[in-house]
């Protein structure tokens, strides 16, 4: 049984595509595919800056895939199971599930969208904001355009202005920054990152001499 359920999954993967992933990872969810469910898990992370402002994701998407994608970045176990003389083998494998993206702000935008899809969905406004990372957004950023955004689409009582005001007190504190490490002052993987400690700034002058 397992070998024919193992076979019809390979066959799914082969087919999954953006025009009918979200209904073969519900076929999935229902016969308890957890290979075919991983699968597209996995596809989705890997085009997710695209396939997140589709009109068949922001509608259809459920919060808690939404939560988990962007809640993405460590390592997980995944199973494949294959055949041999003695019988049917499961082999562990670590895999590295990691959203792709092109900025917080752009995870945000994803976020903020599919919470505008629905007015029942603001009530689970607070959970999602507090996957987004809002100390690795500039602060010129965080006021001039993230708050706005926000007060655009959520209610004043949503809560996530306060996530907002955490990430502008975090900037403000450098010297105290490595005491208020959280979750969201983590930088993601999966993008590639320049960071520049220390040095000097060479004046014009010193420049030219």
């Amino acid at each position: 049984l397992w070998r024919t359920v193992d076979f019809c999954c390979q066959y799914l993967e082969r087919e999954v595509n953006e025009h009918n992933y979200l209904y073969l990872q519900e076929l999935a969810q229902l016969y308890n595919l957890e290979r075919l469910d991983s699968f597209i898990d996995h596809f989705v992370l890997a085009r997710f800056s695209t396939l997140s402002f589709t009109p068949d994701f922001l509608q259809n998407v459920p919060l808690h895939k939404l939560c988990s994608y962007l809640s993405s970045g460590q390592v997980k176990f995944s199973f494949s199971v294959t055949q041999c003389q003695c019988g049917l083998i499961k082999k562990p494998s670590l895999v590295l599930h990691q959203v792709q993206h092109h900025s917080e702000q752009a995870l945000l935008q994803a976020c903020l969208q599919w919470l505008s899809q629905s007015p029942e969905r603001t009530l689970h406004a607070k959970q999602l904001l507090s996957l987004i990372r809002f100390p690795l957004m500039p602060v010129g950023d965080l006021v001039s355009l993230v708050l706005p955004a926000i007060r655009g689409v959520l209610p004043e009582g949503a809560g996530c202005e306060e996530l907002v005001e955490e990430a502008l007190r975090y900037h403000a504190r450098l010297s105290a920054q490595p005491l208020l490490q959280t979750g969201r002052t983590v930088l993601r993987g999966g993008v590639e990152q320049l960071l520049l400690i220390g040095g000097e700034v060479l004046m014009d002058a010193d420049i030219s001499s």
